[in-house]
């Protein structure tokens, strides 16, 4: 955290698991200090506000969402990302069994299959009002 240009930082579900976390930053135990840690960029994605990191170790790919974008992305660190746009501010995502996710966008929560790209709603936040329920 003492770097430069180093204002915070976020870890999500991928540090849960070791192995599939030590592809995304670099750990030196020999060093010590705040230097055994670091960060670094390794795929420049330019999301204009990039949140809610979640891990899927059954399909190894990280997924997470780019709120004022209304993008969910998805990344098996071997590809590139895939990027989807949904048209809307899409605030979340979860997993869900069966493969599909869960995505909280401005309308609602909806159901969603990655391979298929179809959306179900399940609920409204606020039935009739589709957009303003966060701002920016």
């Amino acid at each position: 955290m003492r770097c430069p240009d180093i204002d915070g930082c976020l870890v999500g579900g991928a540090s849960l698991n070791a192995e599939h976390f030590s592809r995304i930053f670099n750990f030196n135990a020999e060093l010590k200090g705040p230097a055994r840690l670091w960060a670094e960029q390794v795929m420049p994605i330019r999301c204009k506000l990039g949140e809610s990191p979640v891990w899927d170790c059954e399909r190894n790919t990280l997924f997470w969402v780019d709120a004022v974008g209304g993008s969910l992305y998805s990344w098996d660190l071997i590809h590139s990302p895939c990027k989807v746009e949904l048209g809307e501010t899409l605030g979340c995502v979860a997993l869900r069994k069966g493969g599909t996710l869960l995505l909280g966008l401005e309308s609602g929560i909806v159901a969603y299959d990655p391979r298929t790209r179809a959306k179900e709603l399940i609920c409204e936040f606020e039935p009739g009002k589709v957009k303003g329920n966060r701002d920016v």
